[in-house]
């Protein structure tokens, strides 16, 4: 295990840059699954999967599909579902709703402790 040496009052500026670390490897792990994940349409041939846009500032990692007048739809649901849903989250591709923060919450538990790891790790 690395040893990093640092004084008291840079301890917070320190753990401060090793979170930083942790979302934007956790970020990146995430952009990568949610675009693997993503359904891919029969009649316009993944225009949704490869519209994924994606911002990294600091402590958060954002992504968004906004390209798509149905992302809303296809993967929150809620008020941006069309009326012909009568109100029912609808995925051909057997995704529940709001699909992409249950993965980003499943997928964070299971892989943060490694990615912690290999920081604390690599110093």
């Amino acid at each position: 295990m690395a040893q990093t040496r640092i004084t008291i009052d840079a301890i917070g500026d320190h753990a401060r840059k090793q979170v930083e670390k942790l979302v934007k490897e956790s970020g990146v792990y995430l952009r990568n699954r949610l675009i693997e994940l993503s359904p891919v349409g029969e009649v316009n041939g993944g225009t949704f999967k490869s519209n994924w846009q994606f911002k990294h500032d600091g402590l958060t990692y954002t992504a968004f599909n906004t390209t798509q007048g149905y992302a809303e739809a296809i993967t929150f649901g809620g008020s941006a579902m069309p009326p012909s849903w009568q109100g029912k989250f609808r995925s051909r591709f057997g995704l529940p709703e709001r699909w992409p923060e249950k993965l980003a919450a499943k997928e964070t538990g299971e892989q943060i402790p490694r990615f912690w790891s290999n920081i604390v790790r690599r110093g």
